[in-house]
């Protein structure tokens, strides 16, 4: 297995907040594990910096958390780059944000368990 790990908390009193985490070239499968901490949902959006493709636009219900593969619509993997985490607290902005995020990037599909 060769992988490489991020995560971080992220907390905000202004309703938005950003984390990020990078791909290395060659690793272009990735798996992140979104929790949200509030009771208010939680917009997340994954961006790709250079390119300013969405990979990622989900509504985490209060509480609850979500994992996403990027093997799913991206079988040959995601680009190299660095990622663009987007929180926003309510859904809109509007609350505040209390989330965590961590996972990895891997060069082996099979890293992911299935």
């Amino acid at each position: 297995m060769s992988n490489q790990g991020f995560g971080n908390g992220v907390t905000s009193d202004e309703g938005t907040a950003l984390g990020g985490f990078e791909v290395p070239g060659g690793y272009g499968y990735v798996k992140v594990f979104f929790k949200n901490k509030s009771r208010a949902p939680l917009k997340v959006v994954v961006t790709h910096y250079n390119t300013k493709k969405t990979y990622v636009t989900k509504t985490i219900p209060g509480g609850k958390t979500y994992a996403w593969l990027s093997n799913g619509n991206h079988p040959q993997g995601v680009r190299a780059g660095f990622y663009i985490v987007t929180f926003r607290g309510g859904g809109d902005g509007s609350r505040p944000v209390d989330a965590s995020y961590r996972g990895f990037t891997t060069d082996n599909i099979a890293d992911f368990g299935h």
